[in-house]
């Protein structure tokens, strides 16, 4: 079944009004907020693929027995490691670099820690030739539980069952929190066992989010936790600038020990919620890998670039559609590019869609963003650092405002001056030429110059 996207307020507003006691989500281990706010979040958009297995409102003498048998049935599919006492767990972005991969986060800071010093666990299978370890999510730890499970399978029962007879949520939403928890605590063990006893001091990674179950191994572990920013952050977003009414349960909720941002512009945003302190927060610069230095002086063609966003295909696929023919009437000198996002599953829908139209180009991976940036004198996106990329480049920014997740986002970057609004009504060349935007900032507050020597801190 399709899932019914919703506004990240929205969103927000029926986790609040459902957990109005943020107690009922403490454990005597950890705060389980990210948890039930996955569950809550999934049971409100239909996704019906997340509402899995869910074993904890049975026994754990249940529990440990099926653990013993798939130990028994089939052999562990962990990798056997060692580790250098840091670890940079990536496989999400890169980008070509003479023929090889290159990471796009972690592509200056590996080198800037030493790659001597430091194991790369690949999550991917992107970085094949690099990395030292391969670990893709789908493995499991196939093993009888040991004591410290034990007592981390028990804790989320607790809380599980606490939710459960509360009857503040109802039979479907509580199948999807347990589904939650049954997600964090099969990551918690594989990594719990790849890392135990390896003598890691630090792990880099992103983001925190959806990855609960590696930051409580670490924490069981002793092991410091340092997320990379790898994109957008807002005061609207869900899973992070927390408001008051979560304060008492921000504490072991599975955040990062510290996190690296871009600029002093992120660092406000964060600091206006209340799940960092100014100290857990280091403004790195900008860290990003990036093939090119764009030449902001070149003369831009009439190109429309649009950034998509993932799981937003449909929404994409009708808007390029209109704008293409509305186009090849009034602007038939204008072209369009379809930037995917790196982590988008619906390729082939749009290559279906305008493999024949010669107005719209659709790239995945290349060109780069830059290279785009460079080049077109219009982007559009609803949600993307690409619009805060562009500051400084040719490329004038327009925000899509439809309504759907994100709208929260393109509201306030049009309130910011960083992008003009757009609807999918308006034509975009003319507001082009009409209206020019006015950033109430300088771009070294968002994209801040590198300074690799903090790592050195870290």
């Amino acid at each position: 079944m399709t899932w019914v996207p919703k506004e990240f307020s929205v969103i927000n507003q029926f986790i609040k009004e459902k957990i109005s006691d943020p107690s009922i989500v403490k454990g005597q281990l950890y705060s389980y907020l990210k948890l039930f706010q996955h569950g809550l979040s999934y049971s409100l958009m239909s996704a019906k693929t997340k509402k899995t297995y869910n074993p904890f409102s049975s026994s754990l003498f249940n529990a440990k027995l099926k653990y013993f048998i798939a130990s028994v049935v089939k052999r562990n599919q962990l990798p056997v490691a060692d580790f250098k006492p840091i670890v940079v767990l990536d496989g999400q972005r890169e980008v070509s670099e003479m023929g090889e991969p290159v990471s796009v986060v972690f592509g200056k800071i590996i080198p800037a820690l030493g790659r001597s010093n430091l194991s790369w666990i690949d999550s991917a299978g992107k970085f094949a030739k690099k990395a030292d370890v391969f670990f893709p999510p789908h493995l499991i730890a196939r093993a009888p539980l040991d004591k410290t499970e034990i007592h981390q399978w028990k804790d989320l029962q607790s809380v599980y069952l606490s939710a459960s007879l509360s009857k503040k949520f109802s039979g479907e939403e509580m199948q999807y929190i347990g589904a939650a928890f049954h997600v964090f605590f099969e990551a918690f063990r594989k990594y719990y066992r790849l890392l135990k006893n390896k003598g890691v001091k630090f792990l880099y990674f992103y983001p925190h989010y959806h990855q609960e179950g590696l930051i409580a191994a670490c924490k069981t572990l002793g092991i410091q936790t340092i997320e990379a920013q790898h994109g957008i952050i807002a005061k609207q977003d869900i899973y992070y600038v927390y408001e008051d009414h979560w304060k008492p349960v921000l504490t072991n909720a599975f955040f990062p020990d510290r996190i690296l941002v871009f600029g002093n512009y992120w660092k406000n945003i964060l600091l206006s919620g209340n799940e960092f302190s100014p100290g857990q927060i280091t403004v790195l610069g900008d860290f990003i890998h990036r093939r090119n230095n764009p030449c902001i002086t070149a003369q831009p063609g009439k190109t429309i670039l649009i950034a998509t966003q993932k799981n937003m295909h449909g929404l994409y696929i009708l808007y390029i559609s209109k704008l293409s023919e509305r186009l090849k009437k009034e602007n038939p000198d204008w072209n369009i590019i379809a930037k995917l996002h790196p982590l988008e599953k619906k390729k082939d829908e749009y290559e279906a869609a305008f493999g024949s139209d010669n107005c719209v180009k659709i790239v995945f991976h290349e060109p780069t963003i830059d290279e785009l940036l460079t080049n077109c004198s219009i982007q559009i996106s609803s949600y993307s650092t690409t619009l805060f990329e562009g500051i400084g480049s040719n490329a004038t920014g327009m925000v899509l405002l439809a309504e759907g997740p994100g709208i929260d986002y393109a509201r306030d970057l049009v309130e910011q001056g960083i992008a003009i609004g757009i609807t999918e009504d308006d034509n975009p060349v003319e507001k082009f030429y009409a209206q020019k935007i006015h950033p109430s900032f300088e771009r070294k507050e968002l994209y801040d110059e590198f300074r690799p020597k903090l790592l050195t801190t870290t």
